[in-house]
């Protein structure tokens, strides 16, 4: 969540794709093989054809049977609850069953998905181009390698928590993050509800000119843990949907520092000319320069892979503790990310 007092923030969702990789691993190698048995008989049964009728031009038969590259958009294969969806560049994105890939960016620029019913959007974090892992940047004043996961105080759940997503991570080569801040339609000045359930549901989506959406904030750690985990988590919903940890962030910044031609690695270093803080201002905002928490998809130049307001506009929780030593087991010493500020 992001924050800018004691208990107010805005969340960055962490989606799983839940999926038995095993059986996909089977099935797939069964279909390629199949695949291009199909592919060599068609292919020498057009050769006799040509020798039997004296055609020349064998090239051509051999660029007339080689495999198309699909689509932008195209649906390669269906697996687990699982649409293999094509990024236009020769590779495929897993998108689970209930979301859409919207148009916007390839594997390396930033795969956006949105959900078929709310239509939040989610960015795909391809963890087989950067490592899933904490990095320490050499920013700040906080190691974000000495971040811990802790997503709960109960010991034993934590640790399968951790363990399923990981397993996650490694079985899809990759995450989703959310695209925007965790977002609300109306502006909060302060904490009202008397219990968890009466939060409002986050959305993950852009600012319109009619529907401004403002950073959640005034929520505390367990408020975030709490949303986080009750958005995507039913059985239908072929997803899990955690508050996005210490590895999780880090491995997004690696992602927009240091792939594609679009990486940028100076705004790991200083992201002030490219997010909202209090002394700059995006002209096409309607807010002054120094007002309270902006809306939700307003940085400079707008978006790094598809991602808004990694830095800038407010703070954000993440699922994990800040251990000043190894032997600190202190869930009071929650900290937020180094590289987030707020105003």
């Amino acid at each position: 969540m992001r924050i800018l007092k004691k208990d107010n923030g805005s969340i960055t969702l962490f989606v799983l794709i839940a999926m038995l990789f095993f059986g996909m691993f089977l099935v797939g190698m069964f279909l390629i093989n199949a695949n291009e048995e199909a592919v060599g008989t068609a292919q020498t049964a057009r050769i006799k054809e040509i020798y039997e009728r004296g055609v020349d031009n064998v090239d051509e038969v051999y660029e007339t049977n080689k495999p198309r590259k699909p689509n932008a958009g195209e649906v390669v294969r269906i697996e687990n609850n699982i649409k293999y969806t094509a990024d236009g560049e020769g590779n495929e994105v897993p998108v689970p069953i209930g979301f859409s890939y919207i148009g916007e960016g390839t594997k390396e620029t930033g795969f956006v998905i949105k959900n078929d019913i709310d239509e939040n959007e989610f960015v795909w974090i391809p963890t087989d181009l950067v490592e899933y892992q904490t990095y320490n940047w050499g920013v700040g004043s906080n190691d974000s390698t000495k971040f811990s996961e802790y997503y709960t105080q109960d010991v034993t759940k934590n640790e399968q928590i951790i363990q399923d997503v990981t397993d996650s991570v490694s079985d899809n080569n990759g995450y989703y993050i959310s695209r925007y801040e965790a977002g609300i339609a109306t502006k909060r000045t302060d904490r009202t509800e008397t219990s968890q359930d009466q939060l409002p549901n986050p959305v993950f989506k852009a600012t319109t000119s009619d529907k401004p959406i403002y950073a959640y904030n005034y929520i505390n750690w367990y408020d975030a843990i709490y949303i986080a985990d009750n958005l995507y988590n039913k059985e239908e919903d072929n997803v899990i949907s955690k508050l996005i940890n210490a590895r999780g962030w880090d491995t997004a910044l690696k992602f927009i520092e240091s792939i594609g031609e679009d990486a940028d690695a100076s705004y790991i270093k200083n992201s002030t000319n490219k997010g909202w803080y209090s002394n700059n201002k995006d002209n096409n905002s309607e807010l002054e320069v120094g007002k309270s928490v902006d809306i939700t998809n307003k940085t400079i130049p707008n978006k790094l892979k598809n991602i808004y307001d990694m830095g800038g506009n407010v703070w954000e929780w993440t699922a994990g503790i800040y251990r000043t030593d190894s032997s600190s087991n202190d869930a009071r010493r929650r900290l937020f990310w180094m590289g987030r500020f707020c105003y």
